[in-house]
């Protein structure tokens, strides 16, 4: 799915770079330091392994639209499984979800260069927003009207 990410990119123009191995495991050490749930000892995906309980989060199969403004203009990077895929720095994050609009419910990732905020969707339809990003969220229009 990166290598469409990537063709994706490409045809339509869009900067973003392929981040290098030592880039990959800065964004990998941010997660684990500020992400994990240390304590959790089994799971298959980063997802099964976050402190969720620290997120702001959504049940519905299209959960992951929210997450669109808040990338707007901002860095962030996209990885899809956390161990063994390259990871991909978009200039205009948000334009990640006008690709994802053609791709069925697949689990993926997104944070900040910054690593203030760590968002993502699941294979079970629940989007999520950990770190600042949490807190737009939560006071964001469209997820207020959601839990109305």
């Amino acid at each position: 799915m990166i290598e469409d990410l990537i063709e994706y990119c490409e045809k339509n123009l869009l900067n973003y770079q392929v981040i290098s191995y030592a880039e990959k495991e800065k964004i990998k050490s941010t997660i684990n330091d500020y992400f994990i749930d240390k304590s959790k000892k089994n799971g298959r995906t980063l997802f099964d392994f976050l402190k969720i309980s620290e997120s702001v989060s959504v049940n519905d199969p299209d959960s992951w639209r929210l997450l669109k403004p808040f990338f707007v203009n901002k860095k962030a990077v996209v990885f899809f499984r956390y161990d063994d895929e390259k990871y991909v720095m978009l200039s205009d994050s948000s334009l990640f979800f006008d690709f994802y609009d053609n791709y069925p419910a697949i689990e993926f990732y997104l944070i900040e260069t910054s690593g203030e905020s760590l968002c993502g969707y699941n294979h079970s339809h629940v989007v999520f927003a950990m770190g600042k990003a949490a807190d737009w969220l939560e006071q964001s229009e469209k997820y207020m009207e959601y839990y109305k």
